[in-house]
């Protein structure tokens, strides 16, 4: 995703600026440490405008699934089975498992693997950090 957006939106924003800076500095119409200091500015206001866009781009995308899910009942009523699905999972991992072995009714439970990470993760989508979920998941690359 890095590349993508440093081959894409950031150079297409950069070149223009960063161009004409050079050629100020070739030309000595400017020092070094000029040039360098409107590079980084022209660079960090390009990442803020690829921040901004990507923003306004994943709050559209969630307004719109939301709208959706709420003129459709199937839609709800799966949200409500998976939200509330995922809190059995939680509450029986978190509360069941210890007072059973607490008060003997099994001696080894089994782990449950990765399935309160999975829990965890579905309610934080389903719950409304969707949009952040998707900026820092494993598809989201580096931070800049």
């Amino acid at each position: 995703m890095l590349a993508s957006i440093l081959a894409g939106p950031i150079v297409k924003m950069l070149f223009g600026t960063v161009q004409g800076i050079f050629k100020d500095y070739f030309n000595k119409e400017i020092s070094k440490a000029e040039a360098e200091a409107r590079i980084k500015e022209a660079v960090t206001a390009s990442i803020a405008k690829v921040e901004v866009s990507h923003a306004e781009a994943l709050a559209s995308t969630y307004e719109s699934f939301w709208k959706h899910g709420s003129k459709h009942k199937i839609v709800l009523w799966c949200w409500a089975a998976a939200t509330i699905s995922q809190l059995f999972v939680l509450f029986w991992y978190q509360w069941i498992v210890p007072w059973g072995t607490f008060w003997g009714w099994w001696v080894n439970y089994p782990s449950p693997g990765s399935t309160v990470d999975w829990a965890y993760l579905l309610l934080a989508g389903l719950l409304g950090m969707a949009p952040l979920v998707l900026r820092a998941g494993p598809g989201a690359g580096q931070k800049i």
